[in-house]
C-alpha cells in the first residue's frame, strides 16, 4: 500500500495522465468522443492544477499532516462529481468511446479516493 508521502506522487502521476488525455489526446479525436472540446480542455487544465499541487506536496509539504491529503481527496471527489454531472448533461452527444472514457475515469477516481482515504486514516 502507498504511504503518506508516495500517495502524492501516485496522485500527481494520475493527474498528469488525465491532463495529457484530456488536454491533448481527446481533443484530437473529438469526433470519437463527443464531449464538447471546451469542456475536455477545461478538465485537462484542472488535471494540470491537480498535478502541480500533488507534486508540490510530494516535494515540499510535511506530508504527515492530514490536511494536505484531505485537500487532494476533496479535489478528486469534486472532480469525480463534476465529471459525472458533465457526462450526464452531455450524454446524448457522447459516442461509445466517450462514454467508456468518462465512466472509466469516474471508476478510477472512486478507487483513487478510496486508497487516499486508507492512507489518510493512518496519519
Amino acid at each position: 500500500m502507498l504511504n503518506h508521502r508516495t500517495i502524492f506522487l501516485f496522485d500527481g502521476v494520475g493527474a498528469v495522465v488525465t491532463a495529457v488525455s484530456l488536454g491533448l489526446i481527446l481533443p484530437a479525436v473529438h469526433e470519437w468522443i463527443g464531449m464538447p472540446v471546451e469542456i475536455v480542455r477545461a478538465l485537462g487544465i484542472a488535471g494540470v492544477g491537480f498535478a502541480l499541487y500533488s507534486f508540490g506536496c510530494f516535494r515540499f509539504a510535511d506530508t504527515t499532516r492530514r490536511h494536505w491529503l484531505a485537500i487532494v481527496m476533496i479535489a478528486n471527489s469534486s472532480y469525480c462529481v463534476l465529471s459525472a454531472i458533465l457526462t450526464a448533461v452531455h450524454w446524448e452527444l457522447l459516442k461509445p468511446l466517450g462514454v467508456a472514457y468518462f465512466l472509466g475515469e469516474i471508476v478510477v477516481l472512486i478507487a483513487v479516493v478510496a486508497i487516499e482515504r486508507r492512507v489518510y486514516r493512518t496519519l
